[in-house]
């Protein structure tokens, strides 16, 4: 079993930019992260290391977040540790919280992921000596010149809030590689969207909205977040007229998105030449 010198966090998320983020806010507190993209896998790595802390989110794809803690608790009793657990969840009710604090989740972080509340998260939880020089998020000085860092044709994009996904991502680089994700991969996940409503099937049509919540919440572009989570609660609840009266908004705005988010591949292509 490893258990290391400096602090270990274990990140547990099934949307790579999430885990991207995740681990780059981690990095840029000085604190190193493993990564698992399901519940068996952040079972399985917490069988074969220690961690100081996990971030686990609640929407995972083979078993809930919740779930999955439990599994977890077994392995912390069998080891003799308590090792404290965040609940990751874009659910901001009090009920919801207070669900999680009840299973027994150390704490709880909205996402899109505001970065001083991780700071806090992480000065409270790591051992003492090891937080690795964290810093409040808030004390930085350097993040003052982060807007500046963004491509002016950025703030032209309608829709997009840059500043409110700078403040998710923290740095211009994070945030531009957000934004990259989220415009690779519209046409594929648009298109899976588009499929099952076709095809009626409102379960699958309401779980394939989870992804482009979430990411367009991270990078700011929240009229598109509102939506698809609107319309995934619609898919959940079997609620067909609201999904045939804003089924074709949201793809018509989702797909907007790849127009104007262009200069990205214009970008990565001047960067690759």
């Amino acid at each position: 079993m490893d258990t290391g010198s400096g602090s270990r966090v274990l990140i547990a998320d099934d949307m790579r930019v999430n885990r991207m983020i995740l681990a780059s806010l981690l990095a840029s507190n000085g604190v190193a992260s493993d990564l698992a993209q399901s519940g068996a896998e952040c079972i399985e790595l917490c069988r074969t290391n220690l961690y100081d802390l996990i971030l686990l989110d609640q929407h995972l794809t083979d078993l809930s977040g919740v779930d999955t803690f439990f599994h977890l608790k077994k392995i912390f009793s069998e080891l003799g540790k308590e090792i404290p657990v965040i609940c990751l969840t874009a659910e901001n009710s009090d009920e919801k919280k207070l669900l999680y604090q009840t299973a027994g989740f150390a704490g709880v972080l909205i996402k899109p992921m505001d970065p001083a509340k991780l700071s806090r998260i992480l000065m409270t939880w790591l051992p003492e000596g090891k937080e690795g020089g964290i810093t409040a998020i808030s004390d930085r000085t350097d993040i003052q010149k982060e807007p500046e860092l963004l491509p002016d044709w950025l703030r032209q994009v309608p829709e997009l809030d840059p500043e409110s996904g700078l403040d998710h991502c923290e740095t211009a680089e994070d945030y531009i590689g957000a934004l990259t994700v989220f415009y690779s991969s519209i046409s594929e996940k648009s298109a899976e969207i588009e499929d099952f409503y076709k095809k009626k099937d409102y379960r699958m049509y309401s779980l394939r909205l989870h992804s482009p919540k979430s990411t367009a919440g991270l990078i700011g572009a929240d009229k598109l977040a509102d939506l698809a989570s609107c319309l995934e609660q619609a898919g959940k609840h079997n609620n067909l007229r609201l999904i045939r009266e804003k089924h074709m908004t949201l793809i018509t705005q989702y797909r907007a998105f790849f127009n104007s988010l262009a200069p990205l591949s214009e970008d990565r292509t001047d960067e690759d030449a």
